[in-house]
């Protein structure tokens, strides 16, 4: 039979063991046990979060600068945000004799790239290819994307006036001094650009106004030649562009056609394609430069056809013409001392087109001018004309 007393002191000491073991537990966490989870914060917060990318940058919690495509702002580096897939990165040893002509007529504005570069615009979050047409106040410059590349080598322009895309309009502002009061931006450096006041900005954003247009350029990640030779080649007077002067002959070359036998003028900056042998084509460098092969959305093309033709007169060929163009005007003329059709229409597309006619030896000719731009029509039929009055047959 168990002693009663003997019983309770041994729950009593056992209670007691327990007990001093559980403090002697609790002592030991609150010392070491949370010592280790405060060294573990303490080291986490001492950890200098890595970042080399756009994504990593805005996860951080640095600055985010809302521009297109957006920049973020660590270390003294500036993380682009990526926009497209990409396929390669190119050389950015470049120089200002292999470049492209970019002239942007609506918002007033000439500037060379890189022959190897694309052009690009924004489309609903995303970066699509386009060509320097002036309906885009906002256009950048760069080599195919690069997904999750934090080198990509880009540069932007942001045409901002009134008519400019909603939350981008700067109203009352009629000079640089006007757009630097009303935001207030911090000027890290002061440039000129074809003799225009610039300011660069936070961000290798840079600023300037002319003729009622605030201009922003942003650069990512190019060398200073390159940028350099961004800026030389800007040009803010191509708001009066013209194809070239038409008043003089100087500087225009001569083609002559072995067979069937026949020579016109030519201004020396447009080219000549004869990879279809019949029709002969000359094109003005912008008319070259675009990249859409469909249709033609910018400068001015002239082709010369020809083929066989049983009508008696000018006239009745012309009237068996079939196809989709509109007539607008029409009148006889003279050229190389025979009777002509001079006319005017549109293509099937709506561009505005000049054609001239000419019979001779049972052959019909045709020359025709394609100006898809309705602002240059003008300017550009008097190449056309121009161009006639010096087409003669050699044989």
């Amino acid at each position: 039979m168990i002693n009663q007393n003997k019983f309770t002191h041994l729950i009593i000491a056992i209670s007691a063991f327990v007990g001093t073991a559980v403090i002697f537990l609790g002592a030991w966490w609150l010392l070491f046990g949370r010592s280790d989870d405060a060294n573990t914060n303490t080291a986490n917060a001492n950890t200098t979060v890595t970042v080399n990318s756009f994504a990593e940058c805005e996860a951080a919690g640095y600055p985010v600068m809302e521009s297109y495509p957006r920049q973020c702002a660590a270390g003294g580096k500036t993380y682009t945000e990526v926009i497209a897939n990409v396929n390669q990165l190119v050389d950015t040893n470049r120089r200002i004799d292999d470049r492209t002509a970019c002239d942007n007529i609506k918002y007033g504005y000439h500037v060379t790239y890189p022959n190897d570069w694309n052009v690009w615009k924004p489309a609903q979050g995303e970066a699509i290819l386009t060509i320097c047409e002036e309906e885009d106040s906002m256009i950048f410059f760069a080599p195919e994307l690069s997904g999750g590349a934090n080198d990509q080598i880009e540069f932007s322009i942001d045409a901002l006036d009134s008519e400019s895309r909603e939350g981008t309009v700067f109203e009352g502002i009629n000079s640089l001094n006007d757009y630097l009061a009303i935001n207030s931006p911090q000027i890290i450096e002061e440039l000129t650009v074809d003799d225009q006041r610039m300011v660069r900005l936070e961000y290798d954003t840079y600023i300037t106004y002319y003729d009622g247009i605030i201009y922003r350029f942003i650069t990512s990640n190019l060398t200073d030649n390159e940028t350099d030779d961004f800026f030389e080649s800007i040009d803010f007077s191509s708001t009066n562009w013209q194809p070239f002067d038409s008043t003089s002959a100087n500087g225009w070359q001569t083609y002559t056609n072995q067979a069937p036998a026949f020579s016109i003028n030519y201004p020396d900056t447009w080219g000549v394609d004869l990879s279809s042998g019949n029709p002969v084509m000359f094109m003005d460098e912008r008319a070259l430069a675009q990249e859409v092969a469909t249709e033609m959305m910018q400068g001015s093309k002239v082709e010369i056809w020809w083929g066989g033709d049983s009508a008696a007169t000018v006239a009745e060929a012309v009237a068996n013409i079939n196809g989709d163009s509109t007539v607008i005007t029409q009148n006889n003329v003279t050229v190389d001392g025979i009777t002509a059709i001079r006319q005017t229409g549109a293509d099937v597309f709506g561009a505005y087109n000049n054609r001239l006619y000419i019979l001779k030896d049972g052959r019909l000719y045709s020359i025709v001018q394609y100006i898809p731009e309705d602002e240059f029509q003008g300017a550009y039929t008097e190449v056309f004309e121009d161009m006639i009055d010096t087409f003669q047959f050699t044989q």
